[in-house]
């Protein structure tokens, strides 16, 4: 199970209508700063920090001393930034004792106790009773669009983390491409759009290296290009868009996805880099192509799908859809 912890695009206006609900994180399109929910009550940041680690928190009242006495305590910078690390989202509370008192956890973690698998987990009291493990999923939603830089930005600092885990629910501006690079080895990221819509014509750009992963699930509304040499899995979505793989090394999976007239396009780098391939699996295709590389160069898969007037070519040479397939 998921816990959600939602990021919200909305406007000043719109603002007091989102309902207080604890681990949501709320930025506007029309003003600066951040509002996030705890403990019942909403409260406002000036910035969100991605840190490995949190800061000492006598270093952070030496500033907070620093900002008081320049009058500047309308905007204390230092008490209302908000702290993500790879245990959780944590608020500076001015104490100057040890990290664990001085720091508030907006969704409650106890990391001593947490599985050790590279998520973030929390878990909530209920009853005076802490409940059981719960896995963080970071959730961009929003009441009006979301802006692809400010999203690109959220996926780039979560992949500063082992792994990541984000939702996508709302409608994107594609004023650009979405990227979602992984340039480290034993990398993974799990991107949601189920619940997600695009405007606009930038495209989707999921690259990563060998070692790696990106896992796409759900609904995939725009041309998605791939490059890299790690595993690239998308997963039950409906492709109203084309896939091209151009020049890939590692391995493409489209499973359990739905298209019509669309192009599947996998393009290996060429002879000395046979560590990938292309698998389609479980998919049920009408008026496609699936074009795939040589045998010679990688490995594919392609069976127990629904082909129908469907095109498959290996190495640029057309092929009995039919083989291992139904149509």
């Amino acid at each position: 199970m998921a816990l959600d912890v939602q990021f919200w695009y909305t406007t000043a206006a719109k603002l007091e209508g989102l309902a207080v609900k604890d681990g949501q994180i709320i930025a506007l399109s029309d003003g600066t700063g951040y509002f996030y929910d705890m403990g019942g009550r909403r409260y406002r940041t000036n910035n969100l920090e991605y840190v490995a680690t949190l800061p000492d928190p006598k270093t952070l009242a030496q500033l907070k001393a620093a900002v008081e006495n320049n009058n500047q305590t309308d905007n204390n910078a230092v008490l209302d930034l908000l702290y993500i690390t790879p245990d959780g989202i944590f608020r500076y509370n001015g104490a100057t004792t040890e990290t664990a008192a001085a720091f508030d956890s907006l969704l409650p973690v106890d990391v001593k106790e947490a599985p050790d698998d590279g998520y973030v987990y929390s878990r909530q009291r209920a009853q005076g009773e802490l409940g059981s493990w719960t896995r963080l999923r970071w959730v961009f939603a929003s009441v009006d669009t979301i802006p692809v830089a400010d999203l690109n930005a959220r996926i780039a600092a979560l992949l500063t983390f082992a792994s990541a885990s984000i939702k996508i629910a709302g409608t994107v501006n594609m004023t650009e491409t979405l990227k979602a690079n992984i340039t480290a080895a034993n990398k993974s990221l799990y991107i949601d759009l189920k619940d997600a819509a695009f405007t606009g014509t930038g495209t989707i750009d999921l690259d990563c290296v060998y070692s790696s992963e990106i896992y796409v699930e759900g609904y995939i509304g725009k041309t998605v290009e791939i490059s890299g040499a790690g595993t690239i899995t998308i997963q039950d979505a409906k492709l109203v868009a084309n896939v091209t793989a151009t020049g890939f090394e590692g391995v493409l999976k489209c499973i359990n996805c739905t298209a019509a007239n669309r192009t599947i396009s996998y393009t290996h780098k060429g002879a000395g880099f046979a560590v990938g391939g292309c698998i389609v699996s479980g998919c049920n295709f009408e008026s496609c192509t699936i074009a795939v590389p040589a045998e010679s160069l990688c490995k594919n898969m392609i069976q127990g799908n629904i082909l129908v007037s469907t095109t498959v070519t290996v190495g640029g040479t057309t092929v009995d859809a039919l083989y291992n397939n139904v149509g």
